[in-house]
């Protein structure tokens, strides 16, 4: 290939400013302040993912938090985990990770949540010099990155009978995560499809977790009912309905997806 994009060698860096330009970076949205705020184009997603809080943790809106299941999903010791989740109540460099040496209040103190997105936590010093020292808007959205490119093809790979591709790719992934960290998350070696497709499926939550794509593999997985349907998943979620006014002015010709 062109080698035009590669794996970021720290994951943690990825969520800094400075890692809006790695080479894993196939496509952001693109998002911009600038100091004075005389030009600014948001993307909203670390405005809307930001921690909720007061005073100086009051960083954003506090929508789409880490569950339990995703907290506890990650393996011992996975560097990802502490990159990936803000703990209330801890600092912000926990075992290591990527922080601004600051301790999250207490849970369930005046926060009330206990976990939050780490991967839209802004740097305080990017924000004072913007002038905007609780913003979060200058945060690019991540739609591709490499690192999900080689989660598609290890995931084609197995379902078309190539095994050792399918397990070259899922360890380039689980290479960089591990980083120097040798005694944790331990190569996986191809034994069948089934085992690998369980794998596979396990990589993409961990490291796309909290990116915005974990519904759209459920569905596709045809997993949806048995991981969402505790919470309310139907499965005519699978689609979105149809606006109805272009129904209407269809006279026909334009069919309402099913129980809508």
């Amino acid at each position: 290939g062109s080698e035009e994009y590669d794996l970021e060698p720290s994951f943690g860096n990825l969520w800094t400013t400075a890692g809006e330009t790695s080479k894993e970076r196939i496509f952001d949205i693109q998002a911009y302040q600038s100091p004075g705020r005389k030009d600014d184009y948001w993307t909203w997603w670390g405005t809307e993912q930001g921690v909720r809080g007061s005073g100086e943790w009051n960083l954003g809106w506090g929508f789409n938090i880490p569950s339990q299941k995703l907290v506890d999903a990650f393996e011992p010791g996975d560097p990802r985990k502490f990159e990936t989740v803000l703990f209330s109540g801890a600092r912000d460099d926990t075992a290591g990770s990527r922080g601004y040496q600051r301790r999250l209040p207490d849970y369930p103190g005046s926060l009330g949540v206990p976990y939050w997105n780490k991967k839209t936590y802004a740097d305080p010093k990017e924000q004072a010099s913007v002038g905007d020292v609780n913003g979060a808007a200058y945060i690019n959205q991540p739609v591709i990155r490499f690192a999900d490119v080689l989660l598609v093809g290890a995931e084609a790979a197995n379902e078309t009978g190539d095994g050792p591709l399918a397990e070259e790719y899922l360890e380039r992934v689980r290479a960089r995560a591990r980083g120097e960290n040798l005694g944790v998350l331990p190569k996986i070696t191809y034994a069948s499809q089934t085992q690998m497709r369980t794998a596979i499926k396990h990589e993409r939550l961990v490291e796309l977790a909290m990116e915005g794509g974990r519904f759209f593999d459920l569905v596709r997985w045809g997993d949806a009912q048995t991981v969402l349907g505790s919470s309310g998943y139907q499965a005519k979620n699978a689609l979105y309905p149809l606006p109805k006014p272009e129904v209407d002015k269809s006279n026909g010709v334009l069919k309402q997806n099913p129980n809508y």
